[in-house]
């Protein structure tokens, strides 16, 4: 019995009470009058006393009815908020995929390429395999990216002030603001090194050296493109696994939601959406669940993941 019921079923039995020993106190009363007199009170008496347990009565139907009908309204709003914090999870899992399928993941196997390249020559030219004055000829990912605008803040308010979401799904949302700082950094570092790469422009050798974190032949060696590339897909993959979370931790809440509709009316709650994203974990696109098996421990077996170990 919910709290509300065992308040209705208290205060009914008070007035129940009241009635009676209202009753009671009256009844004397009505034995000073005569036979026929007390035909007549006895059935004003039994007048009175009906149109106040009716009243009584329709009043309590009527509360009951009220507060039935709010829980439902509040179930069935909880549960399309439920659906609302889904899809804005499973945007921001998207785009992050979309960065690293466009962009992101190209862009590093070239680096990664064209640094190697870089090395092998440098160690040509240094051993006097190959002449030191011969041009370098490389195409250098020089275009810059503009971050994401991710809707973080919104699926935030929802999970925060609309959802009663406690444990993991809590946990996740604030991973998810924290990583966005990361991001928005990363591409700030990025587009200062893509300029800075410009106006070394002039100076080949320093533009290499720096770019391809290269030691310049003096012990110094800047890695701060390599070392800002590195974040950029981790934290992709930070967000991609967070916000996919969201969305299994949101559509387990919408189950006990729907449950415990179905538990209380008989016609039909609207259904909790499911993200899915199969398709990108097969392509490797979608990082596994156990690059993040440590932050999961924390909650639930890594078993309960084993579709992507």
């Amino acid at each position: 019995m919910t709290a509300a019921k065992a308040r209705n079923v208290w205060w009914g039995s008070v007035w129940t009470l009241i009635v009676l020993i209202w009753g009671s106190a009256l009844w004397p009363r009505f034995q000073a009058f005569g036979p026929q007199d007390r035909g007549d009170a006895v059935s004003i008496f039994i007048a009175i006393v009906g149109s106040l347990a009716g009243a009584f009565a329709g009043a309590y139907i009527a509360q009951v009815i009220a507060e039935r009908a709010k829980v439902r309204d509040e179930l069935i709003r909880e549960i399309r908020n439920t659906n609302a914090g889904i899809n804005l999870a499973m945007s921001i899992a998207q785009a992050m995929l979309r960065l690293k399928k466009q962009h992101f993941i190209n862009l590093i196997a070239n680096y990664n390429a064209t640094r190697a390249k870089v090395i092998e020559d440098l160690e040509l030219r240094a051993t006097g395999q190959r002449q030191g004055n011969v041009p370098l000829h490389l195409g250098l990912e020089m275009r810059q990216v503009p971050p994401p605008n991710l809707p973080i803040d919104a699926l935030l308010a929802l999970v925060f002030d609309k959802l009663s979401a406690t444990g993991r799904l809590i946990t996740a949302a604030i991973e998810l603001h924290d990583a966005r700082a990361t991001l928005i950094r990363s591409f700030e570092l990025r587009e200062a090194q893509v300029d800075k790469m410009r106006r070394l422009g002039g100076n080949q050798v320093a533009a290499i050296h720096y770019y391809f974190s290269i030691s310049d032949g003096s012990g110094t060696t800047s890695t701060e493109v390599m070392d800002t590339l590195n974040m950029l897909m981790s934290v992709l993959d930070q967000i991609a696994f967070f916000a996919e979370i969201v969305t299994i931790d949101l559509h387990e809440h919408g189950q006990k939601l729907v449950k415990s509709f179905g538990e209380r009316f008989s016609d039909e709650p609207p259904k909790v959406q499911r993200a899915i994203f199969d398709p990108a974990r097969k392509t490797g696109l979608m990082p596994s669940h156990a690059q993040f098996a440590d932050w999961l421990a924390g909650f639930k077996p890594a078993s309960e993941f084993g579709n992507d170990a």
